[in-house]
């Protein structure tokens, strides 16, 4: 575990992927030593990583670059693995390439000794030797058969049969077999070459597919310093030039770009009568009508064209549709309950049956794929089944009625009938105050289950007596109009308010539980405080600034709101009698709330920030959310990062407080739109806390261009830092001298 370095402007971090500022700059392409360019990688042997005992000479001459390779240490004829040369080669067009070393003997005149060394390509698709049409693997690859000689662990023991200079590597003893590797795709493979015979001499390494003269010595070096040239398009064919189509059958048609290596092989397809036959972007034709049309295949880079003429026949085995009806073609449904109604399309065998089925008023009725109609609340609602060949259609008139087995009341809400907004819940024994509603115009409304029924009887008895049928919602005993309430003063007094559900209209149909409720209006009353809460939990303030946080008495109508305010660390922030917080010094205190009535108290955290006039908070994520995908930026600066794929998120503990895990595969990083703040032009601090789990290539924080960096672990243990500076095109890289663990 690395050792934690934070200030109060760092962040716990557990990042498995990428952090990027933003989601619109491409990752850059070649970060690797050497890279592929038209078919050819060139490595001078002596500008590779290796290990002691390799030692550069320069004493044989013929050699390329600025010297090779020769090995000083023992031999280990069978065991590879010692001794390593490596290096990282990015492809850029993926393939079969084949492997060879320049090679030559360092000690004694037999071309068959001191000319060896094991090689492999741990993380390519396929490794293997080939000759006449017959593969053969390296031992311990899991693949057969294997080639004759030693070797384990994939390894290849490559060996040459020339006493100078040459390009002569193969292996599998007894019957040589060149050696090749497959790429299925673009990106960055590692290369690995082991020591085997003493005195073995290696001056450049080749892999090449289809290049010119890939053996040429005055080839310079494939680095990724180097940009790929960009090969133009000269040309384009499609296959078949002709065909015949009928009514509604497709036809795939192919498009070859030349070279076979340009790029952008970029196509777009067209057609020129769409009414006759429409093309898809990858080139499928699909017939619509009797005609002929062209598909041209016209090429992005170049505008070259190729064309298909297609010629579209009747079909005589579709079917059209004619008519469609539905049954039932009026029908009655409960609110939940559900109704099937049925469509037949004419003729029975026609040959596109498919329909397409709506509700005018989804709200009140709704319906599947398959015409199954549920009821939503009371009203009415046409459903319509409509044909997809000749959009015919036909539809059914449902009504939904109340559900009479389910019909009830669910609550009493009084209302300020001045301003139609909710005052309070009654509940059976509530007890009001008469001072806080004797200057108000108050209704009483009744909420029933399902929200619309057929009627309600409401009635109120007490210091005033009233009574009333209502057919429609709101279902208020002093009457509204269009929502607008009637209201009247209460006096104070003892009160029975009930109500009866109908499913019919004025009291007819089925006639649901009676409900009723009794309460009071008294003179005065205490209301208890039952507790309090903090907004925002959590802040930050820089030292001399001040951030409000806002108490919340439960309940609203409380008679004591008073609110005591203190703070657990006042060197560190001071809190007013308003909950008004000041930073004083760097550090944290927790602000609390407490309740004059009832003694209760909500907390929250303030991290007091300095200010660094020379340098500038720009992020700050704590990762405490504990839920969502928002992890919150703290700086002040609003930089927000939102994590795109959540599946593998997850929220465990930390050095200080909660960790985030972010295990989910791609898109598996939290991205900072774009901000002003994160364009930085002179020294920047980054610190962060992670936990590995094993030695691999991972980004910790990452900025785009231009002049990006990262943060990362790499796959040989070591911290490392990458700036990109495209402004002046130079790259840096700086890495830790210690190993990270990946014990936990």
């Amino acid at each position: 575990m690395l050792n934690k370095e934070f200030s109060n402007r760092n962040p716990d971090l557990i990042f498995d992927h990428f952090l990027r500022y933003n989601s619109s700059i491409p990752e850059f392409n070649c970060e690797s030593q050497f890279q592929e360019i038209n078919g050819l990688v060139v490595m001078e042997a002596e500008n590779l990583a290796y290990s002691p005992n390799w030692v550069v000479q320069s004493s044989v001459t013929g050699f390329t670059g600025s010297g090779y390779l020769v090995w000083t240490g023992p031999q280990y004829t069978s065991v590879p693995g010692n001794g390593l040369i490596t290096t990282t080669i990015f492809i850029n067009t993926p393939g079969v390439y084949q492997f060879q070393f320049r090679s030559a003997v360092g000690r004694g005149d037999l071309k068959s000794e001191h000319n060896d060394a094991w090689v492999r390509f741990p993380d390519a698709d396929d490794f293997f030797a080939e000759k006449d049409g017959i593969k053969l693997y390296p031992r311990g690859s899991g693949k057969s058969p294997t080639v004759s000689g030693a070797g384990s662990g994939g390894w290849f023991k490559a060996f040459a049969s020339n006493l100078n200079w040459s390009f002569t590597t193969q292996t599998n003893d007894g019957n040589g077999y060149p050696i090749f590797v497959q790429f299925d795709k673009p990106g960055e493979y590692t290369m690995e070459l082991s020591a085997r015979s003493s005195y073995h001499l290696i001056d450049r390494i080749i892999l090449h597919q289809n290049a010119s003269s890939p053996r040429d010595l005055n080839k310079l070096e494939t680095t990724c310093s180097i940009q790929p040239p960009i090969i133009n398009v000269s040309g384009i064919t499609v296959t078949p030039s002709n065909s015949n189509l009928l009514v509604g059958n497709s036809q795939q048609i192919a498009a070859s770009v030349s070279p076979a290596n340009a790029t952008n092989k970029t196509v777009i397809w067209s057609s020129s009568n769409p009414a006759i036959a429409t093309v898809s972007s990858n080139g499928l034709v699909s017939a619509v009508s009797e005609g002929t049309t062209n598909i041209t295949a016209r090429t992005q880079d170049g505008n070259f064209t190729g064309t298909s003429t297609i010629t579209v026949s009747p079909n005589t085995s579709i079917i059209g549709v004619t008519g469609i009806s539905v049954n039932p073609s009026t029908a009655l449904v409960l609110v939940g309950s559900s109704q099937q109604i049925f469509a037949t399309v004419v003729p029975t065998n026609a040959t596109n049956k498919s329909i397409n089925w709506t509700s005018s008023n989804s709200s009140v009725a709704s319906v599947n794929s398959t015409g199954l109609v549920t009821g939503i609340s009371v009203g009415s609602a046409l459903i319509t089944a409509r044909t997809q060949d000749g959009d015919f259609s036909a539809s059914t008139s449902i009504t939904v009625n109340p559900n009479t087995s389910s019909i009830s009341i669910e609550s009493f809400t009084l209302v300020n009938a001045g301003t139609n907004d909710d005052v309070i819940i009654l509940e059976n024994s509530s007890i009001l105050n008469l001072e806080q509603l004797q200057n108000l115009s108050l209704n009483f409304r009744v909420n029933t289950l399902p929200s619309l029924i057929g009627s309600v009887f409401i009635s109120l008895t007490g210091p005033i007596t009233a009574s009333r049928t209502e057919n429609g919602a709101p279902y208020s005993l002093f009457g509204d109009s269009n929502g607008n309430y009637s209201g009247r003063n209460l006096p104070a007094g003892t009160y029975t308010l009930s109500a009866i559900p109908y499913s019919g209209s004025n009291r007819s149909g089925t006639e649901g539980p009676t409900t009723t409720i009794v309460f009071s209006i008294i003179e005065s009353v205490v209301v208890p405080v039952s507790g309090i809460s903090t907004s925002p939990t959590a802040t930050s303030v820089n030292v001399g600034d001040s951030q409000q946080i806002t108490a919340t008495i439960i309940p609203s109508n409380a008679s004591n709101k008073n609110v005591i305010w203190s703070s657990s660390n006042p060197l560190v922030a001071t809190v007013n009698s308003t909950g008004l917080v000041t930073g004083l010094s760097v550090g944290d205190a927790i602000i609390t709330a407490r309740s004059e009535d009832g003694d209760f108290t909500s907390s929250s955290s303030v991290s007091v920030l300095d200010t660094h006039s020379d340098l500038n908070l720009v992020g700050y994520w704590k990762l405490e959310e504990n839920s969502g995908n928002i992890l919150i930026d703290h700086s002040g600066n609003g930089n927000n990062a939102t994590v795109g794929n959540t599946s593998g998120m997850s929220w465990v503990s930390g050095q200080e407080g909660l960790a985030l895990r972010l295990s989910g595969g791609s898109n598996s990083f939290g991205t900072v739109p774009h901000n002003p703040s994160l364009d930085f032009n002179n020294e920047i601090t980054i610190a962060a806390w992670i936990k590995p789990s094993s030695l691999a290539k991972k980004a910790i924080i990452s900025k785009g261009s231009p002049d990006g960096f990262f943060l990362m672990n790499q796959t040989n243990g070591k911290i490392e830092f990458r700036f990109n500076g495209t402004t002046n095109g130079t790259t840096y890289r700086l890495q830790s001298n210690q190993n990270y663990p990946t014990n936990g």
